[in-house]
């Protein structure tokens, strides 16, 4: 028995470690991003968690966050992504509106004889990741459902965690796979949305900024991923 926890326990360091990965530089470049570094970029945004019960595996996520850097890259890349979920990214990314469809159409012709809906958050400015999530436990992965068992938050530098602004659910099309090539069969995404500053008024993420960690925490499960930031 001791043999065979050995070997899950040597398996699963060998997992961690081939995650690893070093700081992220995510100011904006000062000679702008080619298309083909699109790739290069992409992966140094993104982080893993990969957590094992045993060899089982319950939790996989990766994320990516959206810097000044990633952002550039998308520019750059841009002609090479079609479809409407490509717009949706750039209108993430650049706090755009995109044209609304015949059913928001529709939507805005009811509103006034609905019930009042308190305004939502102002996300133009906000920070955001891209999240991509496993959950072994089908009937728990969902983190958008009002019986969610997962809670979310960021931590920078140590400081209190923050909850988001929004989590909201994405449709995976073969779109969102050419921008996120990393996203599996099994997975559900999501944009995280941050507030654009933290309690005290000062950018939550910044260039002073020494390092940020995402966390999806329930009672299954303990996923966090850090970006340290290059100086």
């Amino acid at each position: 028995m001791r043999a065979k926890q050995l070997v899950s326990l040597l398996a699963i360091a060998a997992l961690v470690a081939c995650q690893s990965t070093g700081p992220v530089h995510i100011g904006e470049r000062s000679a702008r991003p080619a298309a083909g570094d699109y790739e290069q970029i992409l992966a140094e945004h993104t982080r893993r968690a990969h957590v094992y019960d045993w060899l089982d595996a319950v939790v996989d996520v990766r994320a990516t966050y959206h810097s000044p850097a990633f952002k550039q890259a998308f520019a750059a890349a841009r002609a090479r992504f079609q479809g409407r979920a490509a717009d949706r990214v750039e209108a993430t990314l650049f706090g755009r509106a995109l044209p609304k469809d015949p059913i928001e159409q529709f939507a805005d012709v009811v509103r006034p004889f609905a019930d009042s809906v308190p305004a939502g958050p102002d996300l133009s400015d906000a920070e955001t990741f891209f999240v991509a999530m496993y959950v072994a436990d089908q009937e728990n992965r969902w983190l958008t459902h009002d019986s969610t068992i997962w809670e979310v938050a960021l931590n920078v530098d140590g400081g209190p965690p923050v909850e988001p602004l929004r989590i909201e659910s994405v449709r995976r099309t073969p779109s969102l796979d050419q921008v996120y090539p990393y996203l599996d069969k099994l997975d559900t995404p999501y944009v995280f949305y941050f507030a654009p500053t933290s309690a005290d008024g000062r950018p939550l993420i910044s260039s002073s900024t020494r390092s940020f960690t995402l966390r999806i925490v329930s009672k299954i499960a303990d996923a966090k991923v850090t970006w340290q930031v290059a100086r």
